[in-house]
C-alpha cells in the first residue's frame, strides 16, 4: 500500500511540474513555441542565440515568414547545419560564436557533439573544447543596425545570465520586446542563481514571467524555494507585450514564495516602525 502512495505522489508531482512548465524540454507543449505565436503579430526581429540545429528559428519563420532572424551558434557542426538549412532564406543569418557578457574569445565544449543542444562554454581549455569568439548581443545588434529586436531566444547551457549582461544598453532603452530564458541545472557550475535574473527584471523593469503549457505565469517575489534547478522557460517582457501574453498571478511555489517575502517585507517594516 506504501509503494501505490508514494508511486501515486510521484505520478501526481510529476502532472503538476509538467503543468508548470517544470522539467518539460517539448517546445510545443512547454510554452516554447506559445510564446512564438502569441507574439508573431509583433515579432519583426528575432534573434537565436543557442540555436543549435535551428528548429526554433524554422518554428518561428513557419508563423512569420518575413522574419530577420539571427542564429547564433558556437558548435561549427551546427552553424554549417543551419547555413545549409536556411540557404535560401535570405532573412536568415547565421553568427558562429558565443554569446556572452563581453567580446573576445572564449572557450567552447561541444559536449555530445553536433545537435546534442549540450556545448556550453567552460571558463577554461578542456579536453576536446575549440577557441570560439565571443559577442555581445549588444554588439551584434549594432553591426546588423537592430534598432531594437522584438523577440529573442536564450538556450546557452548556463551562460543565460552573461548573455543578458551583454545586452545592457538594449533592456536598458527597451529595445528588447521579450527574451526567453531557459533556466536549468547547467546554472550551477558557474554559480548563477535566479535571483539575479529576478533583480534584472526589476532593475530595467521588464515583467518576469514563467513560460507553462497553460500560458504565461507572473514570478511574483522572489524566495529560494524557487531555486530548485528544475528545467523551465523565464520570459522578460517589456510593457506594450504584456497584453498579448496575458499572464495570469503566481501559482504553486512562486505563490508560496511571494507571500512569504510579502509577509518577512512587512514584519521587517513593522519592526523598524517599532523602533
Amino acid at each position: 500500500m506504501k509503494k501505490h502512495l508514494l508511486d501515486l505522489a510521484y505520478r501526481a508531482e510529476v502532472l503538476f511540474s509538467r503543468l508548470q512548465g517544470i522539467a518539460f524540454d517539448h517546445p510545443q507543449l512547454n510554452g516554447e513555441y506559445r510564446l512564438i505565436r502569441v507574439l508573431r503579430s509583433v515579432t519583426k526581429v528575432a534573434v537565436d542565440a543557442g540555436a543549435n540545429r535551428g528548429d526554433w528559428t524554422a518554428e518561428l519563420l513557419r508563423q512569420v515568414p518575413s522574419a530577420r532572424v539571427v542564429c547564433i551558434e558556437p558548435e561549427p557542426g551546427n552553424a554549417e547545419y543551419i547555413r545549409s538549412r536556411f540557404a535560401a532564406q535570405a532573412n536568415v543569418t547565421v553568427e558562429p560564436v558565443a554569446v556572452g557578457g563581453d567580446n573576445g574569445k572564449s572557450f567552447f565544449l561541444p559536449e555530445g557533439g553536433a545537435g546534442s543542444g549540450l556545448g556550453h562554454v567552460v571558463s577554461t581549455a578542456y579536453p576536446l573544447s575549440i577557441e570560439v569568439p565571443t559577442r555581445t548581443l549588444d554588439t551584434i545588434a549594432k553591426e546588423r543596425d537592430f534598432s531594437s529586436i522584438d523577440l529573442v531566444k536564450c538556450d546557452v547551457e548556463g551562460s543565460e545570465l552573461p548573455a543578458l549582461c551583454g545586452a545592457e544598453c538594449l533592456f536598458r532603452t527597451g529595445a528588447v520586446g521579450s527574451m526567453q530564458i531557459e533556466y536549468n541545472a547547467t546554472w550551477i557550475a558557474p554559480g548563477h542563481r535566479l535571483i539575479e535574473l529576478y533583480e534584472f527584471a526589476a532593475d530595467y523593469r521588464y515583467a518576469l514571467l514563467l513560460a507553462t503549457p497553460l500560458g504565461f505565469m507572473e514570478c511574483g517575489l522572489y524566495g529560494i524555494g524557487v531555486e530548485d534547478f528544475r528545467m523551465r522557460n523565464f520570459v522578460l517582457s517589456r510593457e506594450d507585450h504584456i497584453h498579448l501574453l496575458k499572464p495570469f498571478p503566481p501559482a504553486g511555489r512562486a505563490r508560496v514564495e511571494t507571500i512569504r517575502a510579502a509577509t518577512k517585507s512587512a514584519s521587517t517594516t513593522t519592526k523598524d516602525g517599532r523602533s
